[in-house]
C-alpha cells in the first residue's frame, strides 16, 4: 500500500509502466472532470468516477482485488480508509470472479483522504473506503484500476 500527494506521484512512476499511466492520468484536468462511470485510460487501464456520502465504520466492509491495483484518487471531500493485510482478516464472501472482489472483516490502520491524496492498494492490500471521516460528506473520487500481468 502507497499513499501520498498526487504532487509526488512522480516518485512511484518505478513501481510499473502501468501504474506510471494511472498515476499520470490523474494528475491531468481531465482526471478530476471525469463524468460518473467507466471510462477506459489504455489498454488494461480504466478509471471509475464515483460520487457518494461516506458513512460509519460498520458500514462499510473491507475488499481486496486479484486482476487489478486500485489507485484511488480524492477529487473533492475527505474520507477516511482502513488498511490491513487480507491474510488477517476474517472472509465473509468469497471472491466473486465477475467483479474481482473477495470481501472482509476485521481491524485495520486508518489512513485519511483529502483532495489531491491517492493511495494505492495492491492485491494483497484488504482496504475499506468511504468512512466518514468525523462528519459525514459528500466524496468524488476517482479509481484507476491497473490490470496485473
Amino acid at each position: 500500500m502507497v499513499t501520498d500527494r498526487l504532487e509526488n506521484a512522480n516518485l512511484y512512476f518505478g513501481l510499473s509502466k502501468d501504474i506510471e499511466t494511472g498515476l499520470r492520468f490523474l494528475r491531468t484536468d481531465a482526471a478530476s472532470e471525469l463524468s460518473v462511470g467507466k471510462h477506459d485510460i489504455a489498454p488494461g487501464i480504466f478509471a471509475l468516477a464515483s460520487e457518494y456520502v461516506t458513512k460509519s465504520r460498520d458500514k462499510c466492509t473491507f475488499e481486496t482485488h486479484k486482476k487489478y491495483i486500485d489507485i484511488q484518487l480524492i477529487v473533492e471531500g475527505c474520507e477516511s480508509i482502513d488498511y490491513a493485510s487480507a491474510m488477517s482478516l476474517e472472509e465473509i464472501t468469497p471472491y466473486d470472479r465477475a467483479n474481482d472482489c473477495t470481501l472482509y472483516d476485521g481491524d485495520g490502520s486508518e489512513i485519511k483522504l483529502e483532495p489531491g491524496s491517492f493511495a494505492i492498494f495492491y492485491p494483497e492490500d484488504a482496504h475499506r473506503p468511504g468512512i466518514l471521516d468525523g462528519i459525514s460528506m459528500p466524496v468524488r473520487k476517482v479509481v484507476v484500476k491497473v490490470k496485473i500481468a
